[in-house]
């Protein structure tokens, strides 16, 4: 793995109260423009992709979400429990409006790897796993299941909390070191190959005989097993907010621009989310930015807000923004 892996972080993140409930329907981008993009399956209320910035409550990039007993906690095994979460968790939230504040219906714990770490660069700010290259990002933690801290050794089993910027690189806003062995996981955008087939990250994808195969450019999470060059999937997982059924209005994201060859040019990477042909998000390129604004089968995003790569600065700032819906320091994309 190359030494100088270039840093990069959470796609995650939503915010700002200006997000709205309603309906339009949401689709994943596929690479070629007459193609039709995969849905993904509409989402009720308020969709939110973050990094979690406190443990004692759902603060997920200043944007305050209220845990209910109906709230729905999910990662790619099945059911956990709210308090499992932590400072850096990237999540995927459905919430409501209510009562002045906004009420999580589900939540998702979006890890995007879980394996064993295969080599650790020498300054231990980097590693691979699944044959993808991992930064960690400053103040990242980096825990055990009992929430002491580790050092990153090779043949440890651990869940990457964090996010894609290009097909094989992560930016990690959190370690969890896992004591059990058990199934893999890889989620990110799926890829065509020129010879028919398709690849997740770097490894090839080798579906169920019963598994349809997942349209090019969808979000999906495959669990299963890695051999060599393959990942040998025993299910796959849809999509970006499991169970949802109603349309969402209105989405933003915190990522890092991925170059496309279609018009605008970029799209959110490992996400699948597609600009619209208007968006002018050029100056964000290179950078971590939250993205705000609607979508209806493509992201009609309205600003960005460059924002910093440590994991405990970004927090505070976002942490402090304003109820505006584009604070200070947004770079309009209209």
């Amino acid at each position: 793995m190359a030494k100088g892996m270039q840093r990069r972080t959470v796609l995650l993140g939503l915010g700002l109260t200006a997000l709205a409930t309603g309906g339009h329907r949401l689709a994943l981008a596929q690479s070629a423009e007459s193609q039709q993009r995969p849905v993904e399956g509409g989402v009720g209320g308020t969709g939110i992709i973050g990094t979690l910035q406190k443990r004692d409550e759902l603060l997920v990039n200043g944007l305050r979400v209220a845990a209910t007993a109906n709230t729905s906690l999910t990662d790619a095994f099945g059911r956990r429990a709210v308090t499992d979460l932590g400072t850096g968790h990237s999540l995927a939230l459905v919430a409501v409006q209510a009562d002045g504040g906004l009420n999580a219906q589900t939540v998702s714990l979006f890890q995007p790897l879980v394996g064993p770490v295969e080599a650790v660069t020498q300054d231990r700010q980097g590693f691979s796993c699944l044959g993808v290259e991992v930064a960690v990002e400053p103040n990242a933690p980096l825990l055990t299941g009992n929430g002491r801290p580790f050092r990153l050794r090779p043949g440890q089993r651990v869940a990457v909390s964090g996010a894609w910027r290009g097909p094989s690189q992560i930016s990690a806003s959190r370690i969890d070191l896992v004591e059990d062995s058990g199934p893999m996981v890889l989620a990110g955008v799926v890829q065509d190959e020129n010879d028919g087939r398709q690849s997740l990250g770097s490894l090839r994808l080798i579906l169920p005989s019963a598994q349809p195969r997942p349209p090019a450019g969808s979000f999906v999470t495959a669990i299963g097993q890695r051999s060599g060059p393959l990942f040998i999937t025993e299910r796959l997982q849809p999509g970006r907010f499991p169970g949802a059924t109603t349309p969402l209005e209105r989405l933003s994201v915190e990522g890092y621009l991925e170059a496309t060859n279609t018009a605008p040019g970029f799209t959110i990477a490992g996400l699948g989310h597609s600009f619209d042909e208007a968006a002018r998000v050029a100056p964000l390129a290179g950078e971590l930015a939250l993205f705000v604004g609607p979508y209806d089968g493509d992201f009609r995003v309205e600003f960005g807000l460059p924002l910093p790569e440590d994991v405990r600065a970004r927090g505070t700032l976002l942490a402090s923004l304003p109820d505006a819906f584009a604070p200070e320091g947004a770079i309009s994309t209209r």
